[in-house]
């Protein structure tokens, strides 16, 4: 995971970490930090994932450290650049200044805190109904036609959709699209084949 503070933020923190008011106007040094501006940026972030372990315990037990502090966040690689991300920003206030917060963390990890979460909502669901109905509907295709068209449809008409007939349709649970599906039979029954979760 990458944490990535603003630096007008970052400055303004420095400056009241020690005693400063944070009232003044920064120009962003060009060097890379001092290591007395490394050690309050690890008391920094070090409060600042804290406050995540809080925030993530009641949901999974996790660990979070600070591997390394980088001054230029093109540096920061944690992962290769075709890795795919979740991107989450806010807007954090310090004294008069307002800059981003961007927590980064990798699909991969949070698809495995996905799954473990959902195996645990699974397991919880014994004291839920036995029985649910709910309603599945397929949708094959559409066609657009004229209002007349419509009011002259007669038994035998044949409509053609816009669908290709070995694409994948829409499988609706509640009126929601939920799966892709293939369309088939099985003896004499009308049946569909889950290819894909929407």
């Amino acid at each position: 995971m990458a944490l990535d503070l603003g630096l007008d933020v970052f400055y303004t923190m420095l400056d009241m970490v020690p005693g400063g008011n944070g009232q003044h106007t920064f120009i962003q040094p060009t060097r890379v930090l001092t290591e007395m501006e490394k050690k309050i940026a690890r008391r920094i972030v070090g409060f600042l994932i804290d406050e995540l372990h809080d925030a993530w315990e009641h949901v999974l037990a996790v660990n979070l450290s600070i591997d390394r502090i980088e001054s230029q966040a093109s540096r920061a690689r944690i992962i290769p650049p075709f890795e795919a991300v979740v991107s989450l920003v806010f807007d954090v206030k310090v004294a008069n200044i307002m800059g981003p917060l961007t927590i980064c963390v990798p699909l991969r990890s949070l698809r495995k805190v996905i799954d473990r979460v959902a195996d645990e909502a699974i397991s919880s669901t014994s004291t839920l109904p036995k029985e649910v109905y709910v309603d599945v509907n397929i949708v094959a295709g559409t066609a657009a036609m004229m209002p007349e068209q419509l009011s002259e449809l007669a038994e035998g008409d044949v409509l053609i959709s816009d669908t290709p007939a070995n694409s994948l349709v829409s499988l609706l649970v509640d009126d929601e699209p939920r799966f892709k599906v293939q369309l088939g039979a099985i003896d004499d029954h009308k049946a569909v084949i889950l290819r894909s979760r929407m």
